[in-house]
């Protein structure tokens, strides 16, 4: 991977979650290691889009005052999921990487070429 951004077909890992109404990303900045996603580090963001309202999810209201009581709370869900699935949450350098067993190797190169294909594309 050439360890590109958000545009180049290799996107920062991230996590989220999604409602009927709402979906919150958290691009925590890091890909560790996982296919697909850059090997760079960025800087973390949040993204949350209402969906009755612009289901193109053309406009980021994560720092929107309106949203912050939904964005809180979508907040707590993802974290409770998080707990019940065992995902640990970016916290740093130091955040175990994701196990790839040898039965994910035919997958793992169908993921890298597809975004070996994307990055040509752009």
């Amino acid at each position: 991977m050439d360890g590109g951004g958000r545009g180049s077909g290799a996107a920062p890992g991230h996590y989220g979650i999604r409602t009927t109404d709402y979906k919150l990303i958290h691009y925590y900045g890091a890909g560790l290691g996982v296919p697909g996603a850059s090997e760079r580090e960025f800087e973390a963001e949040w993204e949350l889009y209402d969906l009755r309202n612009d289901p193109t999810e053309i406009r980021n209201v994560a720092d929107d005052p309106a949203y912050a009581d939904i964005r809180a709370e979508l907040e707590r869900k993802l974290a409770e999921y998080q707990r019940h699935y065992r995902d640990e949450p970016y916290a740093g350098s130091d955040t175990p990487h994701p196990e790839w067993g040898p039965h994910d190797a035919g997958t793992l190169k169908r993921v890298e070429k597809y975004a070996q294909a994307l990055r040509a594309s752009s």
